[in-house]
């Protein structure tokens, strides 16, 4: 079940609306699937032959710092997706450098080339919001666009105090929140690598994702493409339990990745403790994760990590032995700097130990 269908429903109907002198915000939190769930919709529309009749434009504004360079986006825009292929209008006016952009942009909107566009990052745009909002509304009035705009509404709350809703209520006529959808969002980026394995597990990858309340899916995203890197485990498939040990080693891969990405320190993750060698202090790690890990993630290790007693014991709390400990450890450079010889160097000495 779509759990934004209610969004598509909408947007269909304003799109529809022959006056609609408004804008339409779809909010949520960073990194929940907003720009995902847009352009989906926009190649959906595609399928749909519903794309030639919307003619939708997606802008990003993340680190746009004046109105000019929105005008000079959409012209961008405009000359790859409608001219270049058509010829129909004379490219005589369509200039990257156009003085006169807004009279173009006129000319556009009576020649039907388009009907809706599409502003994502407001909250990471750095033009003031009256500005960035009086903009955007000459679209709606002047051209009779349809705007649908994508921030994290909270930020621009939280930035702007009282002023955002009186100046979001001239132009915003409905707000909508972005619901998080892990399995369209999970279908759509196992679609995109080639990682046999990762698809196969599909149900742990979620069930991790979902126990973490991390709730983003970029960080999601670089997890799985971080994993993909991590070739060298095909060279272990002779292994008599590998099925069991790369069950094992993605759960916890998993983890220790959504954590740190989530701004976990190494600390939070693996407990650090002070000891005294040869009258020298030093920090190591013991074999735990911390208290709130391992009451978070426990089910899920108990399920999916198999209980092979050498290697990889039911749970990470109850790891004693020195190699899978440093095995694990490994990770820590690989996910927050790329190191992998470490990683790929104690995968080695862990699996090929007598």
């Amino acid at each position: 079940m779509n759990k934004n269908k209610h969004i598509i429903d909408y947007l269909e109907y304003y799109i529809e609306q022959q006056n609609a002198q408004y804008a339409v915000l779809l909010t949520g939190k960073w990194g929940c699937g907003k720009t995902f769930f847009i352009k989906e919709q926009i190649e959906k529309w595609k399928e749909e032959n519903k794309y030639k009749k919307y003619k939708p434009v997606y802008i990003p504004l993340n680190g746009i710092s004046n109105t000019e360079k929105i005008d000079e986006e959409i012209s961008k825009w405009f000359k790859i997706k409608y001219f270049l292929p058509e010829m129909e209008i004379n490219m005589a006016v369509v200039k990257f450098n156009l003085k006169s952009l807004f009279q173009w942009i006129e000319q556009l909107w009576k020649s039907k080339k388009i009907k809706i566009l599409v502003f994502d990052d407001i909250e990471r745009c750095k033009i003031d919001i009256n500005e960035l909002f009086g903009c955007i509304n000459k679209f709606i009035e002047h051209c009779g666009y349809k705007v649908i705009i994508i921030a994290n509404e909270d930020k621009l709350q939280d930035k702007y105090k009282d002023k955002y809703n009186e100046i979001k209520e001239k132009l915003v006529g409905q707000t909508l929140e972005v619901m998080s959808d892990v399995d369209n969002v999970l279908n759509h980026y196992l679609t995109e690598i080639e990682n046999e394995y990762l698809k196969e597990n599909k149900k742990l990858i979620k069930e991790v994702f979902d126990t973490s309340a991390c709730n983003n899916y970029r960080i999601l995203k670089q997890t799985l493409s971080d994993f993909c890197r991590l070739t060298f485990i095909d060279k272990y498939k002779n292994y008599n339990r590998y099925q069991e040990f790369v069950s094992s080693f993605l759960t916890y891969f998993l983890i220790v990745s959504i954590e740190i990405k989530s701004g976990k320190n190494d600390n939070d993750i693996f407990e650090c403790i002070d000891c005294v060698t040869n009258d020298k202090k030093v920090a190591t790690y013991t074999s735990k994760l911390n208290a709130e890990c391992v009451k978070k993630y426990s089910k899920v290790i108990a399920w999916y990590v198999k209980n092979e007693p050498r290697y990889f014991p039911k749970a990470i709390y109850n790891m004693g032995k020195y190699e899978p400990l440093d095995f694990y450890i490994s990770l820590i450079p690989y996910i927050r700097n790329g190191y992998i010889e470490t990683l790929e160097g104690q995968l080695s000495v862990l699996l090929t130990k007598k």
